[in-house]
């Protein structure tokens, strides 16, 4: 499958007037999975960008990058051999611009799980609190522009997201193990 670009996307929705970029949205659609995995593709789109101009080549140029980081994200986040990854700007861009891509997939994320988890759900789960509580606190971060931004550091908090978003989609669809096509 092709790989979606992550400058193509933003661009995209900043075009179409998206009110979240490729990253929050990324966040949220994993959030819903998460929660929702029968999510139809559909779905997310509406929530990402409210009005399309479906005769608008570039709109039609988003929609298929959309559907397919869809698929490939429900793919990936069900592979045994933890394929699954943020979708982030790469490692070329200012380390500020990085940082805030994570706060903002982290957000989307969180809204995603926060529209369809039951409370049972969350009372019942103790690893499931502690994520949710840590992704709350990455996503106060407030890096300003002459503050010192570390890659390590960068490194450590977005494989932490990456490895505790698999640990929460396991726990919610413990037996989702299936492949979706963009109808």
């Amino acid at each position: 499958m092709e790989a979606v670009d992550f400058t193509a996307v933003e661009n995209g929705l900043e075009q179409a007037g998206a009110d979240m970029g490729a990253a929050e949205a990324h966040g949220l659609l994993c959030g819903l999975l998460s929660v929702q995995s029968a999510l139809s593709h559909k779905e997310w789109l509406q929530m990402v960008v409210k009005e399309w101009d479906e005769n608008d080549v570039l709109a039609q140029e988003l929609i298929r990058a959309l559907s397919l980081l869809h698929v490939q994200t429900l793919q990936d986040l069900n592979d045994p051999e933890l394929s699954f990854n943020l979708f982030l700007p790469d490692d070329q861009t200012d380390i500020h611009r990085r940082v805030q891509a994570v706060v903002n997939w982290c957000s989307g994320y969180l809204y995603g799980l926060g529209l369809h988890l039951q409370q049972s759900v969350l009372d019942s789960n103790e690893q499931l609190q502690e994520v949710i509580e840590d992704f709350n606190k990455i996503v106060q971060l407030d890096l300003q522009e002459g503050d010192e931004a570390n890659e390590e550091d960068l490194f450590e908090i977005s494989e932490y997201v990456r490895m505790a978003v698999l640990m929460v989609y396991d726990q919610l669809q413990p037996v989702q193990k299936r492949e979706i096509s963009i109808q």
